[in-house]
């Protein structure tokens, strides 16, 4: 958490007139939808109207590139995470609706900016507003959306007066006397006042006089695809062979390590920087992206087979040696047996976490490009690379898009093993959102898959699966039958490590599902393997879970410090939902003034996690 959040991408450099604009931005008493031609410089107005009025906003500002010109635009869902963990709530609710109500309370006193830069869609900006008075949002977007006039106020974005026109073009090209050289307002006039275009052209005016530049181009609709053939010609035969790749690119930005895989070197810096002063690659921080133009412009240019394949399988087995640091789990797809774990040793499942944040939009779009592409090894490959991400950080509507397709891909293989793997991951998603019709589906075809091929794992997961959704409709006698059925493949499973763990599982769902239905001797033995079993392998989550059960069917002086050593579990694992629920029952056993503290502390996490209801309930 920033305790106050600045998020602003690096100030403009330069900046020139737009006073009009920026008065119409102060006087605006809500929101603000800056629009005008591509090129104009819609994003740097934004930043730099951040900038100035930093004062009026003391809680902080906050910014999120939509990617309204990418394959992969963010989802609502995508941004309200980032926003909430940069706002102190650590786990957001898991749906995007439950995330809305979190952020608009937790912005409710707060006055705040909030810029969103190249939207794509209206709903897209809608789910992202801020309920609070004190707060002002500036969406930016090439496209004319339609809002609502009572909310947003539209400010259009002209071209560049002459005069300030000529101020860039003489600042940025470093040349004095500029205005008095033969020639200058026909390029003035053939940039069109497009502060893209402007720059492009100084950056070639320090090379060559004006009249040499003016021949070169002509109307001024074609000036920045005139000016952009010209940097390239400019360039090394390297350098335009990288321009080419990199422009298949399909997330709006890179680091170097794909950059270098796409381009098959060992190295890719010096062409990046190459390619960054002259102004054909944006600089972000470590990592690089087009300009949408300048990139249509790369991807129009010849032809480079294969570029986009090679970024592709570059994130595909990033993806995998990510995955193999977050879980331990079964994998159906060949390559989890060739690329090795990416970190090991203290600190690795946070650094592997931290990668799949930092590279997850790109992540979404090689998938979508695999799409595009017909590559059906690669998508259930990534599907399955991405799961245990997109379940732990409640990516909800990311997992579904990309695991339909993986479902499909793998049928048009005909593989059915990995079928079976994509309809159970789908399942688990719509479990954990409690849609338990979608969620049986899912299970029960994936297990239909996993008997035709005799799997003994997905046979396993699917049984246990089906028992948990059971007893979530509250069908506890189904629920059992499940464990009892999932127990006979679990002990076929031949790495004993994972069949012990498969067993302990379904005694913790079994005991759990026992403590309901009042077998409670059952239930305690049950328990109590599960407990020593989680507690020796040192799995704080599901020990925590265990002793909240066993606290269910054991006296009050027994439960008590079963519920308090869960409630130190759940709060080290940052196990939010568990921890409130536990703070709950342990308030049943405590003296009023402590259980009035417990309440209050859970009520605060459900409103965090958007269950409002809850903390309603408790005062």
């Amino acid at each position: 958490m920033l305790d106050v959040p600045r998020l602003l991408p690096a100030r403009p450099s330069l900046f020139v007139d737009r006073g009009d604009e920026y008065r119409g931005f102060n006087a605006a008493t809500r929101h603000v939808f800056l629009t005008g031609q591509p090129g104009v410089g819609k994003t740097t107005a934004a930043v730099e109207f951040g900038y100035r009025s930093a004062e009026l906003f003391p809680d902080g500002q906050l910014y999120y590139d939509l990617g309204g010109s990418t394959r992969a635009p963010a989802t609502p869902a995508e941004v309200l995470q980032h926003f909430l963990e940069l706002l102190g709530v650590a786990k957001p609710p898991e749906r995007e609706q439950q995330m809305g109500n979190v952020f608009r309370s937790a912005t409710r006193d707060r006055r705040m900016l909030i810029v969103l830069d190249d939207a794509d869609t209206m709903a897209q900006v809608r789910a992202l507003l801020p309920s609070s008075e004190s707060c002002k949002v500036i969406v930016t977007s090439r496209k004319q959306l339609m809002f609502d006039t009572g909310t947003f106020r539209e400010i259009v974005l002209e071209p560049l007066a002459d005069d300030h026109a000529l101020a860039l073009v003489s600042t940025l090209s470093e040349k004095d006397g500029l205005a008095a050289e033969p020639g200058v307002g026909t390029l003035l006039t053939r940039c069109g006042g497009l502060p893209l275009a402007l720059e492009l052209a100084a950056n070639r005016l320090r090379r060559r006089s004006v009249p040499a530049l003016v021949a070169r181009i002509d109307a001024a609709l074609e000036v920045v695809d005139q000016l952009l053939d010209l940097s390239y010609q400019e360039l090394t035969p390297d350098e335009q062979r990288a321009y080419r790749v990199l422009g298949r690119h399909f997330g709006p930005e890179f680091g170097a390590e794909v950059a270098a895989a796409m381009l098959g070197v060992p190295d890719a810096e010096d062409l990046l920087e190459a390619l960054a002063e002259a102004n054909l690659l944006r600089r972000l921080g470590d990592r690089y992206g087009f300009h949408s133009l300048i990139g249509a412009h790369a991807r129009r240019s010849e032809d480079e087979p294969g570029a986009a394949g090679r970024a592709i399988d570059w994130y595909l087995r990033r993806a995998v040696g990510l995955a193999k640091v977050i879980t331990r789990r079964w994998w159906a797809a060949d390559i989890f047996t060739q690329v090795p774990r990416l970190f090991d040793g203290e600190g690795a499942v946070p650094r592997a976490l931290a990668e799949f944040k930092l590279e997850g939009t790109n992540m979404l779009a090689a998938v979508l490009a695999a799409e595009e592409l017909s590559a059906d090894d690669v998508i259930p490959a990534f599907c399955e690379a991405l799961w245990a991400w997109y379940y732990n950080t409640d990516r909800n509507d990311d997992m579904i898009t990309t695991h339909r397709l993986g479902a499909a891909a793998a049928l048009r293989l005909g593989d059915k093993k990995v079928a079976m793997r994509m309809h159970n991951e789908i399942g688990t998603r719509h479990e954990k959102l409690r849609e338990f019709a979608e969620a049986r589906a899912q299970f029960e075809r994936s297990l239909v898959l996993a008997e035709e091929i005799q799997d003994v794992l997905g046979q396993e997961s699917n049984l246990e699966w089906l028992g948990i959704v059971s007893d979530g409709l509250g069908d506890h006698d189904t629920a059992l039958d499940f464990f009892d059925r999932s127990r006979v493949f679990a002990e076929q499973v031949p790495d004993p490590d994972r069949r012990e763990r498969a067993l302990m599982l379904l005694r913790m769902h079994t005991g759990r599902v026992q403590t309901k239905t009042g077998a409670v001797d059952q239930a305690l033995a049950n328990l109590r393997q599960a407990e020593t079993y989680f507690e020796t392998t040192g799995d704080a989550v599901n020990t925590g879970r265990v002793k909240e059960n066993l606290s269910r069917i054991l006296p009050p002086t027994q439960a008590r410090p079963l519920l308090e050593r869960a409630v130190e579990l759940f709060t080290q694992a940052h196990a939010r939902s568990l921890l409130a629920d536990g703070l709950v029952s342990l308030a049943r056993l405590v003296d009023p003034d402590t259980a009035l503290v417990l309440r209050r502390r859970a009520a605060a996490i459900y409103r965090e996690l958007g269950e409002f209801p809850l903390a309603e309930e408790l005062g």
